[in-house]
């Protein structure tokens, strides 16, 4: 899945040169799209996200909660 996020972050780069050599509205939507492949698929990577699995809100927000508070209900990172 990074491997993933880093093509979609290439390939954004790619269109972003592209769109300051000859700024055209279809290139700046190429890169708009691309920086948000990228990020879903950085998302998918953390385990932020479900990919290819449809979600309930409520399940979304559980797993937001999880991701940030860890399982154990403490922030990830500390370790007091």
């Amino acid at each position: 899945m990074y491997l993933l996020a880093l093509f979609g972050a290439a390939i954004a780069c790619y269109f972003l040169y592209a769109a300051f050599e000859r700024p055209r509205p279809a290139v700046i939507v190429a890169v708009i799209l691309w920086l948000l492949y990228a990020a879903w698929e950085l998302a998918a990577a953390r385990g932020a996200l479900v990919d290819g699995v449809y979600c309930h809100p409520t399940t979304m927000c559980q797993m937001g909660y999880n991701f940030f508070f860890g399982s154990s209900g403490t922030r990830v990172g500390d370790f007091a």
